[in-house]
């Protein structure tokens, strides 16, 4: 917990520490270059055994038809294509007066957004920071000093666990005039209201554990036979792209220890197991959102199994198993019992010694009848 909440102190320092400069100038004299921070943590309370899958965040202008990379201008202020009256007022470009749109120059009506990649296992639980590029034209295209204000938003992926940002982020290009030259002030980058600055944008990965344990009950029941339970991982219009970790107490059952995803991730993935009494079986780094289903062969001789979810009974009459959604940092523990009981022979043959039982019962029977005649002898007399 130390080693996380120093963790945390120093990302904040990184990050605050350059909030009077959110976006950095690292072009030199020509000011064209600018960064944000991309943030790519792990969450759910689960990040001892959770491993981010690799991922790249792109990024796309936030308008009718989005610009892969782009931002697009989209409202102005302070500059001389504004309402001379209101010239401090934010105005997007179509309420701005009639022509002054379009005498905005084409080659400023864009800038690039870069991308930002990250290797399999790079979330942290403090956070991994990175820089995405901003490219912006030279000040000397925009003709104008002022204030411009493009937006983008994150192009959200189909990684399984991944929460992506949908936020929409304003970034406002300030153009002064320096010597009579216009310059790049500052680049900054904002909500989507442009009223309040923001530091980064943060991505998130959440996975979770699922455990399943076998008992095996009655007085028939093979404490070593083993079952066949398969278990289902659906991720929906997701796909699971990290490797799910398998951990079983049994190692002579020889259950797999990993269950790999297929190359550019899998939205479906099945698993067969095999299980004897006292078995436990965990399933980790589990992506957030991604369903399980639980369902285990029926055996010969034995009752149908019946499912507890976390100590509780499932009832499911269609022999369909236990079913759930997982959930980052929980672990749904799955009990599977079978019981097998066969009613015993009751019969007169039923202990070896029974035998000497009957002699000593009968020889008791008759020192009973003698002793009776004996008496009822001496009374005649």
């Amino acid at each position: 917990m130390k080693r996380k909440l120093l963790g945390l102190m120093m990302a904040a320092v990184m990050v605050f520490g350059n909030a009077g400069a959110v976006l950095a100038d690292d072009a030199g004299t020509q000011g064209e270059t600018y960064y944000f921070q991309k943030v790519y943590q792990l969450t759910g309370g689960n990040t001892d055994t959770a491993k981010s899958p690799a991922e790249e965040f792109t990024f796309e202008s936030k308008d009718a038809e989005a610009q892969a990379g782009k931002a697009n201008l989209y409202a102005v202020s302070g500059t001389s294509y504004n309402d001379t009256n209101t010239p401090d007022k934010i105005t997007e470009l179509e309420s701005l007066p009639v022509g002054n749109s379009a005498e905005i120059p084409e080659s400023v009506k864009a800038i690039s957004i870069g991308s930002v990649s990250y290797a399999a296992g790079d979330a942290k639980d403090i956070g991994n920071f990175k820089n995405v590029a901003i490219t912006v034209p030279k000040a000397s295209s925009y003709k104008s000093v002022g204030y411009y204000y493009y937006k983008f938003t994150e192009k959200a992926g189909d990684t399984a666990g991944v929460t992506y940002s949908g936020d929409v982020n304003v970034v406002r290009v300030a153009v002064v005039n320096e010597n009579e030259q216009l310059k790049i002030g500052d680049v900054r980058l904002f909500n989507e209201n442009a009223t309040a600055k923001k530091d980064n944008v943060i991505n998130s990965y959440s996975s979770g554990r699922l455990k399943v344990v076998k008992s095996v009950t009655g007085n028939m029941g093979d404490q070593n036979k083993e079952f066949e339970v398969t278990i289902t991982f659906n991720a929906g219009d997701k796909k699971i792209k990290a490797p799910i970790n398998i951990a079983t107490n049994h190692a002579e059952l020889n259950n797999p220890t990993v269950l790999n995803p297929a190359e550019g991730g899998s939205s479906e993935l099945q698993i067969s197991i095999k299980v004897k009494n006292g078995t436990s079986v965990e399933f980790s780094n589990l992506p957030a959102g991604v369903t399980y289903q639980v369902t285990e062969t029926q055996a010969a001789g034995y009752e149908n199994p019946v499912y507890r979810l976390n100590g509780t009974d499932v009832t499911n009459p269609n022999g369909a198993g236990v079913s759930g959604t997982v959930t980052g940092g929980a672990e749904p523990n799955i009990t599977i019992v079978n019981r097998k009981d066969t009613q015993i022979d009751t019969g007169i043959f039923t202990t070896s010694n029974l035998p000497y039982a009957l002699v000593l019962a009968g020889v008791a029977v008759a020192a009973v009848w003698f002793f009776a005649g004996k008496k009822r002898r001496t009374e005649e007399k």
